[in-house]
């Protein structure tokens, strides 16, 4: 899952007040985080191994652990079954969402009991923490690699493949900065349909 900006202005080196203790842990760092500060700061989609697109939402502030959170939620109570979740912060969601388990959070709690996080194979290259290392023969810390044990199910998987789709998705920036929220709404709908449609064909 990644964002891509639809209608952005420049990043300013003030962090907005965000009181997400997520931002405190994990190998991005705050000053590497983009934060955009107009009426929207992109898409959000989920996308499966294949290409397909699964979901997506319009993201309006800059991306954190609680708007995935949110995403996930929805998404899984449309019954899309998840089984295991690449993304670049997982190292950073996780944590968040453990913290958010001890306050007796009900969703994050099923999601952490029903769902594997994994960093994908395209950015775990450049995460430094432990976490985030390929496995020795043992070593419990290493939580996040493609190549930890608990992802052997998924060797096969191309976890990158979010990457090419977005690439995808960000040519049409220009074509969707200047639309009203309803009209960008069913350009997205119609051009996500016919990706899908293309990328399903016999």
């Amino acid at each position: 899952m990644q964002k891509q900006s639809k209608n952005f202005s420049e990043s300013t080196s003030q962090l907005p007040n965000n009181d997400d203790e997520s931002l405190l842990v994990g190998c991005r760092k705050k000053e590497n985080v983009e934060k955009f500060f107009h009426r929207s700061a992109g898409i959000l989609c989920a996308v499966r191994p294949c290409g397909t697109i699964i979901w997506w939402t319009e993201l309006y502030t800059m991306e954190s652990c609680s708007q995935i959170f949110t995403f996930l939620l929805k998404m899984i109570e449309d019954n899309c079954k998840v089984k295991c979740v690449c993304y670049d912060r997982a190292c950073e969601y996780v944590p968040f969402l453990r913290n958010l388990a001890k306050k007796k959070n009900v969703g994050a709690q099923n999601m952490l009991n029903n769902t594997l996080f994994m960093v994908d194979n395209f950015h775990v290259r450049k995460h430094k923490q432990i976490a985030c290392m390929p496995p020795p023969a043992v070593n419990p810390n290493n939580l996040y690699h493609p190549e930890c044990t608990q992802f052997k199910e998924f060797s096969d998987v191309n976890t990158s493949i979010a990457e090419s789709v977005f690439a995808w998705i960000k040519s049409l920036r220009r074509v969707v900065r200047l639309m009203t929220e309803e009209k960008f709404v069913f350009f997205v709908n119609t051009v996500i349909a016919k990706h899908n449609e293309y990328r399903n064909r016999p």
